[in-house]
């Protein structure tokens, strides 16, 4: 029997992921220039880590606060936003079928690594982290009560 080389799997799941984690590493650099902190590294091409986990994609970022990487490593959740607008408001993107597609592609790229959760909560208990967290709770209760006027 013919097994399929290992490298073979790699490449198809890298080439089927890559627009979602462009989209996913964009964000982070993106949230990133706008906070003032500046990239140092930015990949989407998969890279094989110890005992055989990959990477599909990375961005090196350095920040003065650490309450910054708060926000940088949590900003692909930006894409699950839009994804659920564009489906509540049944946004047609040329057809039904590339709409889903699109879709599919923002919740992928939305999904927060593990790297992500890491880097969101390192930069969250800080003194910096802390005051950011508490602006963002504040912003999301104004939203809220706005709302509900």
């Amino acid at each position: 029997m013919h097994k399929t080389p290992y490298y073979i799997y790699i490449l198809l799941n890298s080439a089927i992921k890559l627009p979602s984690t462009f989209l996913h590493e964009i964000a982070h650099v993106v949230v990133a220039l706008l906070l003032g902190c500046r990239v140092k590294g930015f990949s989407i091409f998969p890279k094989i880590e110890d005992e055989g986990f990959i990477t599909f994609g990375q961005v090196q970022v350095g920040a003065r606060f650490p309450g910054v990487l708060f926000l940088v490593g949590l900003a692909p959740i930006i894409w699950n936003i839009i994804a659920f607008f564009i489906y509540i408001y049944d946004v047609i993107i040329i057809n039904k079928f590339i709409t889903y597609a699109v879709i599919l592609c923002l919740i992928s790229a939305g999904i927060p690594s593990y790297q992500d959760t890491f880097l969101a909560f390192k930069g969250l208990i800080s003194f910096s982290g802390a005051i950011i967290a508490a602006l963002l709770i504040l912003v999301i209760i104004t939203f809220y009560y706005a709302i509900q006027l």
